[in-house]
């Protein structure tokens, strides 16, 4: 739907019960966002008038000993912005991001947490949010860089967790030691070896038992490998309390869907390219 409503001017909105009337209306107070297009009040976004009297989230990227680093990319999925001198960051408040992370610059070890995954990011609650950089090293000439599309470990709606924790994880280690940068260790005197996971990691679920062990089954324990991931059109999903596909159970385990990093001299983005569209079923996403 598409209309101006100019001052002075009254305009029925008309249609039979559960047709959406107030659901329109309500988005202008932003009891609901808008899929697609914008809603302004006198050529303003309800969005940015929203936002003008919230704090702004800031913070302070440091390296191991607690300096300041400068000129770290910082965002929340919407601006991006670098920190000063000082390692200290300001980016606008925006009540749609769900995280803040950083990109780790090339010079730095990316920080992982007790599983392996890298742990670049903290979930948007609140307005402070610090930082702390893995360990300084040399700038990487050479990295490995391991590609896994399309796991779907539940697709036949069996549980296939055990055979990748198994099988594929073992061929994974192989990959990596077999290949010609094996003798490129980290820090901690593995072979240098990143992943991407290219989406579907489970199947249309939201069961978080199953997000939880495919989970452990990619940790880097099990895979020697540090996996970033991106969603694919089967991460969304519809539960029975909210039937608006979304990717909270995605999110929950894995982090943001949109992010970078830095290895050597290639700057990688991971992005949530998944075209949605209102009433297209999960399959149909693009």
């Amino acid at each position: 739907i598409s209309f101006v409503a100019n001052p002075g001017e009254t305009i029925a909105i008309m249609g039979e019960t559960g047709c959406g009337k107030t659901s329109l209306i309500q988005l202008i107070p932003r009891f609901y966002e808008p899929t697609q297009g914008e809603v302004l009040v006198d050529d303003i976004n309800v969005y940015v008038l929203g936002n003008n009297d919230v704090p702004p989230v800031s913070g302070k990227v440091t390296d191991q000993s607690g300096k300041g680093v400068a000129g770290v990319a910082v965002s929340d999925g919407y601006n991006v912005v670098k920190t000063d001198a000082n390692g200290v960051y300001s980016l606008p408040y925006n009540d749609k991001a769900k995280f803040i992370f950083y990109t780790t610059p090339a010079e730095y070890q990316i920080t992982t947490d007790t599983d392996g995954y890298p742990a670049f990011f903290k979930a948007a609650k609140g307005t402070d949010h610090d930082f702390v950089l893995g360990e300084k090293i040399d700038k990487q000439s050479k990295w490995h860089l391991v590609v896994m599309a399309d796991p779907q470990t539940n697709q036949t709606g069996k549980n296939c967790i055990p055979y990748f924790s198994n099988y594929m994880a073992a061929d994974i280690q192989k990959t990596i030691y077999n290949s010609e940068f094996c003798d490129t260790k980290d820090i901690r005197g593995a072979p240098m070896a990143y992943g991407i996971v290219l989406g579907d990691v489970i199947w249309n679920s939201a069961v978080t038992s199953y997000m939880s062990s495919m989970r452990s089954a990619m940790a880097a324990s099990n895979t020697n490998v540090s996996w970033f991931t991106v969603p694919g059109n089967h991460d969304w999903y519809a539960s029975d309390s909210d039937k608006n596909p979304n990717l909270n159970c995605y999110h929950k385990f894995f982090g943001p869907s949109v992010y970078s990093f830095d290895r050597g001299d290639v700057h990688i983005v991971g992005m949530n390219n998944v075209i949605t569209g209102a009433g297209k079923a999960v399959e149909d996403y693009e």
